[in-house]
């Protein structure tokens, strides 16, 4: 003789439940405890798209020391006798303001784009430690930008240029300027060698070549949602004297990714 098992797992539903193990609840009592539970959000920026008009850039050369290039499609950066270094900066990135970053924001991640018409030598991109504005000469900032006074001495990154869009990983970078958001002064690209390297401007006519910094961050919020599971019925069939074993969480599932367990 056979029988069929069939299990009504609405009886199950409130047995049925995610668990997280004792020591993660407790981290993560206390992490409700220390702070607001956070999410993530992204801003996207480049000059003239989306209203965003604060892009700072400019390239000075010592051996044209009072010429100002703040109004150059392209920006320069060479080592030859007369020693070109570059200038970029976003303003207006941090406040409370739509399409801002909250002061004290983790940052997750942050990339600058930027359109290389011309490889060369890797240049350095330091964080920039003075003042300074596009109306900046050689002569004005002192005979050029000098490293560990006008930038930090230590470079964030070598930037591996090639012709076209080149990525530039400057999360320490947004990381520290978020910590304190008056210390955004920009980056300096320094030379490392005489084959310079030319790139695209905020002035330069073609948009999408201007360069975009693009960084996803934390944002105070509510905690995510935790979705109930999705239980359903099992069955099976057996003959009289054969046991069977029923996995009855095999074809249940849960949104949030959370282990199910039966009290």
């Amino acid at each position: 003789m056979a029988f069929s098992l069939h299990t009504d797992i609405r009886h199950l539903h409130s047995h049925k439940q995610k668990r997280r193990s004792a020591a993660s609840m407790a981290v993560a009592a206390e992490m409700d405890l220390l702070e607001p539970r956070c999410r993530l959000s992204s801003i996207s920026l480049v000059e003239g798209v989306g209203g965003y008009a604060g892009t700072v850039d400019t390239w000075i050369d010592g051996g044209k020391s009072d010429n100002n290039f703040g109004s150059s499609s392209l920006l320069e950066i060479d080592g030859d006798s007369g020693v070109e270094q570059t200038l970029l900066r976003f303003d207006e990135i941090f406040g409370n303001g739509a399409g801002q970053i909250v002061p004290g924001s983790a940052i997750q991640s942050a990339t600058l784009e930027i359109n290389v018409c011309n490889a060369g030598d890797d240049p350095n991109l330091h964080r920039v430690l003075t003042n300074w504005t596009e109306a900046d000469t050689w002569n004005s900032l002192d005979g050029g930008l000098q490293i560990g006074s006008d930038v930090a001495a230590l470079p964030d990154t070598s930037v591996q240029d090639s012709t076209g869009t080149v990525s530039i990983d400057v999360t320490t970078s947004l990381q520290l300027w978020s910590n304190d958001p008056a210390s955004n002064l920009g980056w300096a690209f320094l030379p490392t060698g005489n084959n310079g390297v030319r790139f695209d401007s905020s002035e330069a006519g073609t948009v999408s070549d201007r360069p975009r910094l693009s960084v996803i961050h934390t944002v105070g919020g509510p905690p995510p949602a935790n979705f109930a599971p999705v239980a359903l019925d099992d069955s099976d069939a057996t003959s009289t004297g054969i046991a069977v074993t029923v996995s009855v969480l095999s074809n249940d599932t849960d949104v949030d990714g959370d282990t199910l367990l039966i009290d």
